[in-house]
């Protein structure tokens, strides 16, 4: 187990400190719980090496001095800190989320009526202006109608005021022809 935890060391720190690349706090935490699981493994390698050298009394005796649990106790403290603080940024963010999300219905929401409201506005205008279209095609149409019959009447006038005229012509002819 010593052996693999020294292989899966750096590696695992290293995710951490890219994790939490943004948290000056972490990466200080993170620091300072680099340098207190070296002196562990320091310690423990010394009791490894105690245990092959001098037997298992001294690797038990070296144990026994408390020295390797307090450092222990402090790497303990110290994951519970960044636990602590990484559950905290959590919450926030989870906030922070919430609240964006709240807000972006809104506006979605809001959007969504400014727009219906203004397609509503639009269909409005247009049937305005295709009823307006029809009451000028309607008075055109009427004023054409009153033009024509004006024009049908003025002819007519005027088609009888020249048989008027070729009728006076005739007679003043006649007139004309008898003396």
């Amino acid at each position: 187990p010593y052996r693999r935890a020294i292989q899966s060391l750096a590696a695992l720190r290293r995710r951490l400190q890219q994790l939490t690349v943004d948290n000056p706090d972490q990466q200080r935490r993170l620091q300072s719980l680099g340098t207190l699981i070296e002196e562990r493994l320091a310690e423990l390698g010394s009791v490894v090496e105690l245990r092959r050298t001098q037997g298992f009394e001294a690797a038990r005796k070296k144990i026994l001095t408390g020295e390797g649990k307090t450092v222990h106790d402090q790497i303990r403290r110290l994951i519970d800190e960044l636990e602590r603080a990484e559950e905290s940024l959590l919450r926030q963010r989870d906030d922070q989320t919430l609240q964006s999300t709240g807000f972006t219905q809104t506006v979605i929401t809001g959007g969504g009526a400014l727009g219906f409201g203004f397609v509503a506005l639009a269909l409005v205008a247009i049937r305005r202006d295709f009823a307006g279209r029809t009451r000028a095609e309607q008075a055109l149409r009427v004023a054409n109608e009153q033009l024509e019959e004006r024009l049908n009447a003025g002819i007519a006038r005027a088609i009888s005021e020249r048989e008027r005229a070729e009728q006076a012509n005739a007679r003043l002819a006649a007139i004309i022809d008898r003396k």
